[in-house]
């Protein structure tokens, strides 16, 4: 099974430590992003497998979810998904959210099972056929991926 190289953003920084400390122990490599601009900037620098992200960072209601879209338009990030990780998302997260075809997880912050989210961390990491089958399809005429 492949360790991943895993990013948090989040701006609760206790949160973002405890996550850091469990994935660790499952032996990733993570890196935390406390702000869209430095989580945008590391998925341009680092290889990044999975970003788990906050819906509200910075303090705005959906900022994590309009990180997630300019995720998604990122030409340097191509093989990667995001969990979601929240506390009281709006209905109107959760819909943004089901539209975004990078978003593979929900977790609810205070009520979330420990198994059930490292069994999701490694099983999207660990499918490389599943990325691509079900995010892109190489087009001959061009190097650039293109959605389907």
């Amino acid at each position: 099974m492949k360790n991943g190289s895993i990013l948090i953003v989040d701006d609760y920084p206790k949160f973002a430590d405890e996550l850091k400390l469990l994935l660790q122990e499952s032996n990733h490599i993570v890196t935390i992003a406390t702000t869209s601009e430095i989580a945008l900037q590391s998925l341009k620098e680092k290889a990044i497998d999975l970003v788990i992200l906050d819906t509200r960072i910075e303090g705005k209601n959906g900022a994590g979810l309009r990180l997630a879209r300019k995720i998604d338009e990122l030409d340097e990030w191509q093989d990667g998904f995001i969990i979601v990780m929240e506390a009281n998302a709006t209905k109107y997260e959760v819909i943004e959210g089901i539209r975004n075809p990078l978003i593979r997880g929900w977790f609810e912050k205070s009520n979330f099972n420990l198994k059930e989210f490292l069994d999701t961390v490694d099983w999207l990491i660990n499918t490389p056929l599943l990325k691509f089958k079900e995010r892109c399809i190489g087009n001959s005429n061009t190097n650039k991926i293109q959605r389907i």
